[in-house]
């Protein structure tokens, strides 16, 4: 039986994995998370942040880890892969629970981790506001118990997760600041960059 090992859980990883059961139902399929939660939308983070009320954090959450195991998924939430071996097709994995190790083979790999937010390397003076990334569930639990209503948020990034944490910022924080990156309007446009700017000021956001 061919054995493949997707590292990663959350959309990309989780949809391949639901695909490839689908489409070969005989195929061993293991996914190993590091996180404790998988199939979660990222890009829905701001807006439940924003009005919690009304997208709850139960509602990022596509599908449980349980329901995935029931269609026949291996999935191991809390482990690592901390070393791949493609000569050998073998992954070097670490209980994030317990510290154990174990050696996983494999014959196809899919690497679907996604991206880690870069945090500015500066001091931060005593008791000065922590800096936060927006990437996980985890993540938004944070940001959700330091949100004041008086509060102000400055955001650096101006991609979509950025510029949706912008918007639901105004429903939570009464001053904003954003930052994003000189190369977004290669993506966007220079004309869609200023409409969009207009916009947030309109908002009484600071860009």
């Amino acid at each position: 039986m061919t054995r493949v090992l997707i590292i990663g859980g959350i959309a990309a990883g989780m949809k391949a994995a639901a695909t490839a059961r689908r489409r070969q139902p005989d195929l061993d399929i293991l996914v190993l998370q590091d996180e404790p939660e998988v199939s979660y939308s990222a890009c829905g983070l701001p807006f439940s942040l924003g009005d919690p009320a009304a997208i709850p954090r139960a509602k990022s959450v596509a599908r449980s880890v349980e329901r995935f195991r029931t269609d026949g998924i291996d999935l191991r939430v809390r482990h690592r892969v901390e070393e791949v071996d493609l000569s050998a097709r073998r992954a070097r994995v670490r209980s994030v629970v317990s510290g154990e190790l174990s050696a996983e083979p494999f014959d196809q790999i899919l690497f679907a981790t996604g991206a880690q937010a870069i945090q500015p390397r500066m001091p931060v003076a005593e008791g000065a506001p922590p800096v936060l990334p927006l990437r996980s569930l985890a993540d938004a639990d944070r940001l959700r118990g330091l949100i004041r209503p008086d509060g102000r948020a400055v955001i650096i990034g101006g991609g979509y997760i950025g510029r949706s944490r912008r918007s639901r910022f105004v429903l939570c924080s009464s001053l904003f600041t954003g930052f994003r990156p000189c190369a977004s309007h290669r993506r966007t446009g220079a004309e869609g960059m200023r409409i969009l700017a207009s916009r947030m000021i309109a908002m009484e956001m600071r860009v």
